[in-house]
This record gives C-alpha cells, sequence and structure tokens, in this order.
C-alpha cells in the first residue's frame, strides 16, 4: 500500500479548504463595508423638521436669496439626529423652483433628500428645504 500519495491528497484538500475559508471571511468582510444608504434617513430627519412648527415658522421666515447660513436650531435639529462621527450634512433652504443644489463639491457619496414646507398658520411662503448626507474623507 502507497500510503504516502494518500497523505498526499488529504493534504491538497485541506489546503483548498483552508484558501477558500479565507477568500470566504475577506469578500464578506468587504461586503459589510459597503455603504448604507443614507436617503432613508434625510427623509425621515426632513419629514421630523415638517411636524414641527418652530422649525417650520424658522424655514418659512428664511430668506433663501440672501446667501445667509442656515439658522442654528435647525442645524442643531439636524445634527442631534445624526448619531456617527463619520458623517458630514449639509441644509439648503431654497424657492421651490430652484435647484437647491450642493454649495461645494464633496469627493463622496452623496445622499440626498428634499422637503416642501410651504406654510405656517399666517403665512403661506413655500420653501424647499434639501439635506445633504454623506461620508468624511
Amino acid at each position: 500500500m502507497n500510503k504516502r500519495g494518500f497523505l498526499r491528497i488529504i493534504e491538497a484538500v485541506v489546503a483548498i479548504v483552508i484558501i477558500i475559508s479565507v477568500m470566504f471571511v475577506y469578500f464578506n468582510k468587504q461586503k459589510a463595508q459597503i455603504d448604507e444608504d443614507y436617503t432613508e434617513r434625510a427623509v425621515e430627519i426632513l419629514e421630523e423638521m415638517s411636524r414641527n412648527v418652530t422649525l417650520r415658522e424658522i424655514v418659512i421666515d428664511y430668506n433663501a436669496n440672501s446667501g445667509d447660513p442656515i439658522p442654528l436650531p435647525i442645524e442643531n435639529f439636524v445634527q442631534s439626529r445624526i448619531f456617527e462621527n463619520f458623517l458630514d450634512t449639509e441644509i439648503r433652504i431654497c424657492e421651490v423652483d430652484s435647484s437647491c443644489g450642493k454649495k461645494e463639491f464633496v469627493d463622496a457619496e452623496v445622499f440626498s433628500a428634499e422637503r416642501t414646507i410651504s406654510s405656517t398658520i399666517y403665512r403661506y411662503e413655500p420653501k424647499k428645504v434639501r439635506l445633504f448626507i454623506w461620508r468624511n474623507p
């Protein structure tokens, strides 16, 4: 009997199993690192903002053509809803008929959502609020 040939076959099978196991673990880790889609979270934040009477009034009062910074209560509201430190955001308040794009180029995948806030109890001056979310580089 040639036990040496049988042992070589067993060694080859074990080596193949080890290589396939390492490749399987490696590809699963890479699949887990794929970015999450933050669009749904942006929609939820804007929906919650639209239900808040105080924030609605701030949005309606904001002059979209002035170039003023976004009011601090709105910035604080959005930041309080983004828990991950690796995410950046930008909020834009524009007229309804404008494109309301991002101010600066970001070399990352950017997720966005928009919501029209049309009025308060006393005024009808619709504005578009757009939220951009992306991972820090």
